[in-house]
């Protein structure tokens, strides 16, 4: 009798163990686990106050009525504080034919060879780049990543044209922009923009009277010009500080 209560006790003393075990292992938190407990505001990392961004861009031209450009070039910020900064962009265009620029080349090729169709040859602004929002998303469960939605404004110039010809104009800017910080020093930024300037849309190389040679352009008016435009931001120092 005493030998099976000895045995009752010991099964009994081995099944509290291993529960008490069990019990006590941590358990992996989720992503959103680590996302929603402790204090948002608490020890920030600022990452963009006090920092400089360099960002290569590139992205395209919308809404084109003939040319279509491909635009190429470099964006340089300054953070003076995690909602403000300002900035210097600039770029270049590579041009080709739109579905309605092709169509005119086909259905009129005698005066699409005297003359041509205007795009944009280069442009430069100064920006200025308000956040008032930002947060953090996690990816498949896991990654967390902190993103900030920003707006732009800012003024500048443009050269646009026909062939060599090049007209200039003063180019005010306003965009929408996403960033999304993939490191404590990089981020990747996607902006949609639109350029408002003064732009001859195509011109016509006739002869007069006199058999002299006289180049007709389209009036220019001005208008929106969208963009869109994918950029690497890399900031320096690549260390964000971290708020008190």
């Amino acid at each position: 009798m005493n030998q099976t209560h000895r045995r009752l006790s010991l099964t009994l003393l081995l099944v509290l163990g291993a529960g008490l075990s069990h019990a006590e292992e941590p358990r992996r938190r989720t992503a959103m686990e680590r996302l929603e407990e402790g204090d948002a505001i608490r020890n920030p990392l600022l990452l963009r106050g006090g920092r400089f961004e360099l960002e290569p861009v590139v992205g395209f031209t919308l809404g084109d009525a003939f040319r279509r450009t491909a635009l190429y070039g470099i964006r340089a910020n300054y953070h003076i504080s995690e909602a403000w900064a300002i900035g210097l962009m600039g770029f270049g265009g590579l041009a080709w034919d739109t579905g309605l620029g092709e169509r005119l080349v086909t259905t009129r090729p005698e005066k699409v060879k005297d003359g041509s169709f205007s795009d944009i040859k280069y442009m430069g602004t100064l920006e200025l780049t308000y956040t008032p929002l930002v947060g953090k998303f996690a990816l498949f469960g896991r990654k967390v990543f902190n993103y900030d939605i920003h707006g732009i404004v800012g003024v500048g110039a443009n050269a646009s044209g026909e062939g060599k010809t090049e007209n200039t104009s003063l180019t005010p800017t306003a965009g929408l922009g996403v960033r999304t910080f993939i490191t404590k020093g990089m981020s990747i930024n996607v902006t949609f923009r639109d350029y408002i300037y003064s732009q001859a849309l195509n011109t016509v190389t006739e002869r007069d009277k006199e058999g002299k040679t006289v180049t007709n352009a389209s009036e220019a008016e001005w208008s929106n010009h969208f963009a869109l435009t994918v950029g690497l931001g890399v900031f320096f120092p690549q260390q964000p500080k971290i708020g008190k």
